[in-house]
């Protein structure tokens, strides 16, 4: 069990840092991104600042789509060491 805590710590920290890192390189506001997204600019700004663990599938769909990458890499990487940013800006 502790193991499984651990590692839903680590996709929870990924997807915190990475959507916060993908807004702003990519020059959003919290509103521009909701806007976006479809998702609420309170519900980002509780994201970014890990004070939402349990942020509902779909709501997180919305937000890695906005992105040009896999979902995944939002999930299980940190962007801000594995990725050339070129790669993580809108067109």
């Amino acid at each position: 069990m502790d193991d499984i805590e651990t590692q839903v710590e680590l996709i929870q920290c990924n997807i915190n840092s990475n959507i916060r890192y993908l807004r702003a390189i990519n020059g959003l506001t919290l509103r521009q991104l909701g806007s976006v997204s479809g998702v609420s600019p309170h519900t980002i700004s509780k994201l970014e600042k890990k004070k939402y663990v349990n942020i509902p599938i779909k709501s997180l769909l919305k937000l890695c789509y906005v992105f040009p990458l896999d979902v995944l890499d939002i999930l299980f990487k940190d962007l801000r060491e594995n990725s050339s940013i070129e790669n993580l800006l809108l067109k």
